[in-house]
């Protein structure tokens, strides 16, 4: 992986989400390859709208 990929990765998921779920802003999205493992970790921390503030977060992991 190259810090370009990462960056366009990070930049497609957090658009992802302001596009298809308006009841939340990412605030920001982290991107890490781990190709010895064959696997993509991100992490999303959110606000969601609406209700008083509390920021949280998930994180998936992509496998083959």
């Amino acid at each position: 992986s190259t810090p370009t990929l990462q960056l366009e990765v990070e930049s497609r998921i957090q658009s992802a989400v302001e596009i298809h779920e308006p009841r939340v802003t990412a605030v920001s999205v982290t991107v890490q390859f781990e190709e010895d493992r064959n696997e993509l970790n991100c992490k999303i921390n959110y606000l969601i709208l609406g209700i008083s503030p509390k920021f949280d977060d998930t994180s998936i992991a992509f496998k083959p």
